[in-house]
């Protein structure tokens, strides 16, 4: 079964709207060894650095693929925590800046120190997000494929 969208009544979404505006990094979190979060951390921060495969004057180094294998911990896939990690840090953010606004000699009212954002989202569900909207269809888990000339 298909599902279709109405395009006859757009008067519905007259009003206000989001303005799109370049994406700002308001604050990062990691989580440690035991995935216990450390919201506005850098503690687990790593660098991918890719391969140089037969770059003149490199010597080449083939990873292993199995490094690591034996100090992999499965974490419990049914416990839902995508937006958690997010949620939290959003909140340690506003918390630290309160305090540090309380300093100052006005009342500072907690409204004055959220964040003011239509989307709050993390860079890989913006991918996504861009992605699903020039049509590039699931290959099943997070593959993606662009789509087809006839589509």
């Amino acid at each position: 079964m298909t599902s279709t969208f109405d395009l006859t009544h757009l008067d519905r979404f007259a009003g206000t709207s989001t303005s799109i505006r370049r994406p700002r990094e308001f604050a990062h979190f990691s989580y440690d060894d035991t995935h216990t979060l450390k919201p506005l951390s850098a503690e687990s921060l790593s660098y991918y650095y890719p391969p140089v495969f037969g770059a003149p004057g490199v010597e080449e180094h083939r990873p292993d693929l199995s490094a690591g294998f034996k100090n992999f911990r499965q974490r419990d896939d049914s416990v839902d925590e995508h937006l958690d990690g997010l949620l939290d840090t959003l909140q340690a953010y506003e918390e630290a800046l309160l305090v540090k606004m309380e300093g100052g000699e006005d009342e500072v009212e907690v409204a004055n120190v959220r964040v003011k954002a239509d989307v709050v989202t993390w860079r890989g569900m913006m991918t996504k997000v861009c992605r699903e909207s020039i049509g590039w269809r699931c290959l099943g888990g997070n593959a993606r494929c662009p789509p087809r000339p006839n589509e």
